[in-house]
């Protein structure tokens, strides 16, 4: 097993080659962690929070974060689902030409940057914006299990 599985990473490495200097392999493989957690996220939060917006948002965690490992993760999936590469490279900077997602992608860095200490018209800004209660929880929640992993 483990010979096949390292024949089946070196010709995916191969094939991809790299992003950002780390194999991209780390973003394509399904044997990987990264690639098989950004998926299990897709899967996660697509019943509140569209997953062409869960993928914008959790690029700009992941950057905020500075996590190469998920950045490459997220964009490999964000790739596959049809997204531009210029909205991949703006979401990594927290920008969107959305303003729905322009709002979740401002609220994650203010989550972030106040170590979780949210004010109520923060919550507000983002509820303004659209989003649910659960969808503001899926948002929060993201933020959490990305800065534990």
């Amino acid at each position: 097993m483990k010979a096949q599985t390292t024949n089946t990473l070196s010709r995916k490495n191969g094939q991809l080659g790299t992003f950002k200097g780390e194999p991209a392999i780390i973003a394509d493989s399904k044997l990987n962690y990264p690639y098989v957690y950004a998926d299990w996220c897709n899967r996660q939060y697509q019943e509140h929070i569209d997953n062409h917006a869960m993928q914008l948002i959790a690029l700009t965690i992941v950057n905020n974060i500075g996590c190469p490992h998920e950045d490459a993760a997220h964009t490999v999936v964000a790739d596959q689902m049809g997204i531009s590469k210029q909205d991949i490279e703006k979401a990594r900077v927290g920008v969107s030409a959305d303003p729905k997602i322009q709002a979740a992608m401002n609220f994650v860095h203010t989550v972030l940057k106040s170590d979780g200490k949210i004010t109520e018209p923060e919550i507000n800004n983002i509820r303004n914006a659209g989003y649910s209660e659960d969808s503001v929880s899926e948002i929060i929640a993201l933020c959490i299990v990305k800065l534990m992993f």
